[in-house]
């Protein structure tokens, strides 16, 4: 979960989906573009 406790954003997690989901999502979306 990206928000938790007061509304702070939880810049580990971020980084997690920045790191390891946008280039296999990336990938998805160039496959399905072609």
């Amino acid at each position: 979960m990206l928000i938790h406790g007061y509304m702070d954003v939880d810049l580990n997690q971020v980084w997690k989906v920045i790191d390891c989901d946008l280039p296999s999502l990336k990938e998805a979306v160039d496959y399905l573009l072609k």
